[in-house]
């Protein structure tokens, strides 16, 4: 069992995203590299897996597709298989204001995760969460409504003030409230590039997107899985 303490809060930073779906990983990462940046493997790819949270009415998915300026969004991440055993899970919090978004991070307890929800094996992760904590009653008021999953490739530039994900290979899953199970996986083909810097680090990144070639965009895992899964 995981300590309920916060693994960290990440200041406030910019996330800006491109969708590409002509290229491939191997042509988009061969552009990566070119990059006047001078970007450079950071570490292993790996597959990284998103429980995320919204109330009955979806709030948060039309908060995102809105627009609104202020919003939160609640996750469980983890690394590796998407089912089975889920080793060191982390609830996220991720806030964005406008442009820029910070994120709270907390551990969770190890659980299973499998299609059958009967034993609501997140309920007893959640129960890692500190009681005195004022996000346990703000995760009370959510369910799970979708799984996302991707391999993700990281990045990082000569002067290490910006860094940059390469995401393939999506995959959805809804969960169905009722029965309480988690339904087949739906996919996406493209690919998504999320470039993550500082605040104080804003007035270079033209150059470095400029070099990309590709037009920064609006992109959403989490609204896109909706529409794909629930609509």
């Amino acid at each position: 069992m995981n300590k309920n303490t916060t693994v960290d809060y990440q200041d406030w930073r910019y996330e800006r995203k491109i969708r590409e779906d002509t290229l491939g990983v191997r042509g988009l990462e061969a552009l990566i590299l070119s990059n006047k940046a001078f970007f450079r493997t950071l570490h292993a790819e790996r597959r990284v897996n998103n429980i995320y949270f919204d109330d009955d009415d979806f709030n948060c998915f039309f908060s995102n597709v809105d627009g609104n300026a202020a919003r939160e969004k609640f996750r469980i991440r983890w690394y590796g298989d998407v089912f089975g055993d889920i080793c060191n899970p982390i609830l996220e919090i991720k806030i964005k204001d406008a442009l820029v978004g910070s994120k709270k991070r907390f551990r969770l307890n190890d659980f299973n995760l499998n299609r059958s929800m009967k034993k609501n094996p997140i309920k007893k992760a959640l129960e890692g969460l500190d009681t005195s904590l004022s996000i346990r009653s703000d995760i009370k008021r959510l369910r799970p409504t979708l799984i996302n999953s991707y391999i993700r490739r990281y990045y990082i530039s000569s002067d290490g003030k910006y860094r940059l994900t390469l995401d393939y290979d999506l995959e959805f899953y809804k969960f169905e409230a009722v029965s309480r199970t988690i339904l087949s996986k739906r996919s996406q083909p493209g690919l998504v590039v999320e470039i993550k810097y500082d605040v104080k680090d804003d007035s270079g990144v033209d150059e470095v997107t400029n070099d990309l070639l590709f037009r920064i965009t609006k992109n959403s895992k989490y609204a896109t899985g909706v529409e794909i899964t629930q609509y």
